[in-house]
């Protein structure tokens, strides 16, 4: 109730800056900018918020991770411009039928490949795959940026905690939240200057079909 109580002036200020920037935009155009940009963030903190507080189970229905996965890379190759990125693929499964709430699964993958984006500064690779691991499915993504210290680590799932000069901090406490109540388990490991590896292991239902996928790179 605080957040949306929040959000409401938050709306009434942006329309307000809009149309400051519309009706003078010449001597108005900074500032405006600046409203906009700030009320964007606050807004996407309190939208976080409300993912982290969520508290409703799942809502399950039959889907596809390597669906689901291919989506979330492809939205991440469509927000890299740098060339000097490279963002490769490797999946042992043409399909991985899964029990799920697709939308909340798409998420916690986002919120994994935006972080490897984010830690690639001056270039680099975003390794992704998906493959059997036992009775599990391991979806991996690797960075080659700078890495988590040891420190941080041990704190990278705490709610508000963050190394980032923006954010919420609520990331990866969202993400974890909603592989856990999805009955999976997230993994991450990093070592300053060697990049990071997140691992998520998700419940692969029984009788699921053949393995079978392909690599690509870009």
């Amino acid at each position: 109730g605080i957040a949306h109580e929040i959000r409401n002036p938050l709306f009434i200020m942006r329309s307000a800056a809009e149309k400051l920037a519309a009706k003078h935009p010449e001597s108005t155009r900074d500032i405006a900018s600046y409203l906009l940009d700030e009320v964007d963030r606050l807004n996407g903190i309190l939208t976080d918020y409300l993912l982290f507080a969520r508290d409703e189970p799942a809502r399950s229905a039959p889907m596809d991770l390597v669906a689901t996965l291919n989506r979330c890379v492809q939205n991440l190759r469509e927000s890299v411009a740098e060339p000097e990125i490279r963002i490769e693929t490797a999946f042992d499964r043409i399909e991985a039928p899964f029990v799920g709430e697709e939308k909340r699964i798409q998420q916690a993958f986002l919120n994994v490949l935006l972080n490897a984006r984010q830690a690639l500064s001056s270039g680099g690779t975003i390794a992704v795959s998906l493959a059997d691991a036992g009775d599990r499915y391991v979806v991996r993504c690797a960075d080659t940026g700078a890495g988590i210290a040891e420190n941080d680590l041990e704190r990278i799932f705490e709610p508000f905690f963050t190394t980032k000069s923006q954010g919420s901090g609520l990331g990866l406490a969202i993400t974890k939240k909603i592989v856990e109540a999805h009955g999976g388990e997230i993994v991450i490991e990093s070592e300053p200057g060697a990049g990071t590896t997140v691992r998520i292991y998700l419940p692969a239902p029984t009788g699921r079909g053949a393995a079978g996928g392909g690599n690509d790179g870009a």
